[in-house]
Parts: C-alpha cells; sequence; structure tokens
C-alpha cells in the first residue's frame, strides 16, 4: 500500500469515526429532550449517565473535574472507547478513539506544548505509525514502521519549502529539498 493510499485510508477512518460520535452526541441528546423536557424547553443537569441492560454505565455525558464538557462511550467491561472533551487544564478540544482492550488507536487534538493540531494513529498494540500534524510553518507528516522507528517524513520548512525524507530504520535515507 503506497502513501498515498493509506492516507485515503486514514481519511476514510477518521470521518466515519467522527460521523459515528456525531450520530451518538445526536442520539443521546434526542433520549434527553424525549425524557426530561421541562416547559421551558430546556434540559438542565449535571451529567447523562446511559446504563446498558446489565445496568452498566455506557455512555456518560457531563463534565470534567477541570469543568470543561465531555462525552465517554464505554464498553460494557467498562472500557473507555471513545473520549470527546478538552484535554486537562489546556481546554484544547480532544477526541481519542481505543480498541476493546483500552489500547488507544487514535488521537486528535492538539500536541502537547504548542496547542497546533495532532492526529496520530496507532497499531492495535498502542504503536504510533502515523502522525500529521501542524505547527507555525505548515504541516508535518512522520511515518513510523513495525519497531516505532520514523521511517518517513514530510514537512514544510521554516522557508515555505517542501521536504521528503525516507529512511532505514537505523536513521540513514535521503532527502529530497527543493533547490538547485
Amino acid at each position: 500500500m503506497n502513501l498515498e493510499q493509506r492516507v485515503v485510508e486514514l481519511e476514510r477512518r477518521t470521518a466515519r469515526y467522527r460521523n459515528a460520535l456525531v450520530m451518538l452526541v445526536v442520539g443521546v441528546c434526542a433520549v434527553a429532550v424525549v425524557g426530561a423536557t421541562t416547559d421551558d424547553g430546556v434540559i438542565k443537569g449535571r451529567h447523562l449517565l446511559l446504563n446498558n441492560a446489565e445496568g452498566e454505565v455506557v455512555v456518560a455525558l457531563g463534565f470534567s473535574e477541570s469543568g470543561n464538557g465531555m462525552l465517554k462511550v464505554k464498553s460494557k467491561t467498562g472500557t473507555d472507547l471513545i473520549h470527546a472533551g478538552a484535554a486537562g487544564e489546556s481546554g484544547h478540544g480532544l477526541l481519542t478513539v481505543s480498541s476493546n482492550t483500552g489500547t488507544d488507536l487514535i488521537y486528535a487534538g492538539a500536541d502537547g506544548g504548542s496547542g497546533h493540531g495532532l492526529l496520530t494513529v496507532a497499531s492495535k498494540t498502542g504503536a504510533k505509525r502515523t502522525s500529521i500534524a501542524s505547527d507555525e510553518d505548515g504541516f508535518i507528516f512522520a511515518g513510523y514502521n513495525k519497531t516505532g522507528d520514523e521511517v518517513v517524513q514530510l514537512y514544510a520548512d521554516e522557508y515555505g519549502n517542501g521536504y521528503i525524507g525516507a529512511f532505514d530504520r537505523k536513521g540513514k535515507g535521503r532527502t529530497l529539498k527543493p533547490g538547485p
């Protein structure tokens, strides 16, 4: 599978997860509106918890300890599958998708330091495979092999030029930069 096909597949998966999350939120809100509408049409509360047939909470809508809104979807065994909300005290938006074993598969939010956008996709074992980010210079794309070594780099440099790098697992490789 070439790089373009991998990026297209990544975009397709991201769109599916986003659509699933939107449908989930709409469904949760519809249940709340039907079951708890007041005379003035306003629903207020601190948390909305939905239980499955066995009584386990599988959807939680509310706020975090820092006071930011959040949505959590859990498996029937209590494993967090989807978290949408804010990242800690920074308040930046965050979406994580995990496997049924609790391994983080997708992280979409802000990077830790500058607050620029970041999307990472991991394997079922949690090893980072692809990272797409932005910074003050433009975009950054990184690809990782099965041992976690960064083997592909694509980015815009500080002068607005493109950079392409392909490396072996020991860091040796070739780069392509515009110029004479």
